[in-house]
């Protein structure tokens, strides 16, 4: 599995979180902020890395921010 650290030797990023790809539509991207290490410090920045891979052709689901905690919305917090 890619993670992080192994795409980036542990150095700096722009912008993680978690990716999935639709198995009825491989055009479509299911993408958040969920990263322990490189994850958005704003909803700006979780929006820019989302319109990367919009750029790149794919239709993407943006899980979004939560402005209550300042966090992207994740299935858990880190």
């Amino acid at each position: 599995m890619a993670k992080h650290t192994n795409l980036t030797g542990g150095g700096h990023a722009s912008c993680g979180g978690e990716l999935w790809v639709d198995v009825s539509n491989a055009d479509r991207l299911y993408v958040n902020g969920c990263s322990g290490r490189y994850g958005p410090t704003s909803r700006e920045e979780l929006d820019d890395a989302a319109q990367v891979f919009r750029e790149l052709g794919f239709e993407v689901v943006n899980y979004g921010w939560d402005d209550e905690t300042q966090k992207p919305f994740c299935q858990y917090y880190r």
